[in-house]
């Protein structure tokens, strides 16, 4: 048989106040195997707990049915659930945060079978509450689906009348929105972020604009939407500031570091990220400490300051491990695989992009999947696998198709893009490249620009058109130079050909100087003059 965890569904508090002839009553349970000790550690403090089995569960409720007791039992079940989801959600941030998440992962069934009988009988008041008061530990725990389902279920119960339920409407729109994020379900996240903003503003409740503004700008962020994340961040830090919210303020902080940083501002992005880091140390809020550092590890990646990377890197994995946040593991696990990609280092990069997959797809998140799995092939492409990297990058680009993510399909496109040009398929290649920057250019992300550049200088190359490739390494340069951004080549050795043969047809001095002419051309000339 097993183990069954609730009142209405799995454990409880081993005593609440109960005589010592219950406790002993319980004793001769467990000594029979009818209750087990839940003797795992809750750093939280919570009493011990008692785990029933199945069917001493179900005998228990039948016989609490059918002496009239059953409805006040969950009350009261529902009532201590509801007010423990609470009380977790305001001490997550702070020096207890970890030992109240795993109470809320032990209580988990708990949880769920109180939510589900107050929907069954019409609170959707409570379930409301409830249901926005776990969204934050759903999303870290990968809960996605899940969470996205009560949070609708508990929104079209309830009415939203009451201050009091529609501070809880607010939580969990936000909450209902971020998960969808995770989920790339766009255009439904983008209502719910116009319904959490438009109820802030109509009710005149800062906090909860801050953090719906702060929600809106993570989808800008996610959809390649640059200028309206950076609006929304920057709206959310000036009123976090005035109001004196500090966790909405270095929550701002955080994402317009990541806005600015992929439009090019790296010394605003790096100055923005320090800041997020200081005060979320001084919140003590783990989650967005964590966040923040890894922010500070794609910056330097993108930097190729490794060190950088190496430094905060164990201080980073042992935060989203502890807080059992998968995705973030996932992403920061992404993020120190490419890095390791960049150092030649192949065999631990494909270690750590496999790990990250795993999560990734454990979590539901397909989109999040074509981030590891287009750096697979990146890393197939840099050992000379070019069918395993076509094989992976179709992949990519196929689970693309149902979404809207712009940033996603430039990057699969110009990895494409290079492993066409190494094995000889030079037109299709430039076709790929040109369609990856204009994609670029259009969501205003000029990071990546340089590897399409590069390409472009390969393909050509291959048709014998050294001039207008000398121009596109100019231009490459040029452009790294402007973003501040020493970002290494997408396919170090193809390109090192590429200026190899270069400089071989063109001789050392005609080299130099007509690559000086391709350092004075922006961008969008060079790119127009490579078609």
């Amino acid at each position: 048989m097993e183990a069954a965890e609730a009142v209405s569904g799995g454990t409880g508090p081993a005593h609440a106040q109960a005589p010592a002839a219950m406790l002993a009553r319980l004793a001769v349970l467990v000594d029979r195997s009818l209750l087990r000790r839940d003797d795992r550690e809750d750093e939280a403090g919570a009493e011990p707990r008692l785990i029933f089995l199945e069917t001493i569960r179900e005998f228990g409720l039948e016989r609490l049915e059918e002496c009239g007791e059953g409805g006040a039992a969950r009350e009261r079940h529902a009532a201590y659930c509801l007010a423990l989801a609470e009380a977790a959600e305001s001490a997550l941030i702070g020096p207890d945060g970890f030992a109240w998440r795993a109470r809320l992962a032990r209580e988990h069934d708990n949880l769920r079978a109180a939510l589900g009988w107050l929907l069954e009988r019409g609170d959707g008041a409570r379930a409301l509450r409830l249901a926005g008061a776990l969204a934050g530990f759903w999303s870290e725990r990968g809960h996605l689906s899940e969470g996205r389902r009560w949070l609708r279920e508990a929104t079209a119960a309830s009415d939203g009348s009451g201050e009091v339920v529609a501070d809880a409407l607010g939580r969990a729109l936000i909450g209902a929105a971020t998960l969808a994020i995770e989920q790339a379900a766009y255009d439904e996240a983008t209502e719910l972020c116009a319904q959490a903003v438009a109820l802030a503003r109509r009710r005149d409740s800062g906090r909860d604009l801050v953090a719906a503004l702060n929600a809106r700008g993570l989808l800008g962020r996610a959809r390649g939407r640059y200028d309206d994340a950076t609006r929304d961040h920057e709206e959310a830090h000036a009123l976090a500031f005035a109001l004196g919210d500090r966790v909405g303020a270095a929550e701002a902080l955080k994402g317009l570091a990541s806005a600015v940083g992929f439009t090019g501002d790296a010394a605003r992005s790096s100055a923005l990220l320090e800041q997020s880091v200081a005060a979320l140390r001084d919140l003590g809020d783990a989650r967005g400490l964590a966040e923040a550092l890894l922010g500070v590890m794609w910056h330097a990646t993108n930097a190729a300051d490794f060190p950088r990377v190496e430094a905060l890197e164990q201080e980073a994995l042992a935060l989203f491990r502890a807080l059992g946040d998968t995705g973030r593991l996932a992403e920061a696990l992404f993020v120190l695989g490419l890095a390791a990609q960049f150092q030649g280092r192949h065999e631990r990069a494909t270690a750590l992009h496999e790990e990250g997959l795993a999560l990734r797809r454990r979590r539901g998140d397909e989109r999040g999947t074509v981030e590891q799995l287009s750096a697979l092939a990146l890393i197939a492409l840099q050992l000379g696998e070019g069918a395993r990297a076509r094989e992976l990058l179709e992949e990519t680009l196929a689970t693309l198709r149902h979404f809207d993510d712009p940033w996603n399909r430039a990057m699969c496109l110009v990895f494409l893009a290079h492993v066409e040009l190494a094995e000889g398929e030079a037109g299709r290649a430039q076709t790929l490249l040109l369609e990856s920057a204009a994609i670029y250019r259009a969501i205003g992300n000029l990071l990546y620009v340089p590897w399409c550049l590069e390409g472009l200088a390969g393909v050509a190359a291959s048709l014998g058109a050294w001039e207008r490739a000398a121009r596109l390494c100019g231009a490459r340069e040029a452009l790294r130079a402007r973003l501040a951004s020493p970002l290494p080549p997408c396919h170090p050795d193809g390109y090192a050909r590429t200026v190899e043969s270069i400089r071989a047809a063109l001789g050392d001095e005609r080299f130099v100087s007509t690559r000086a002419e391709g350092e004075a051309l922006s961008a969008e000339a060079a790119l127009a003059a490579a078609h």
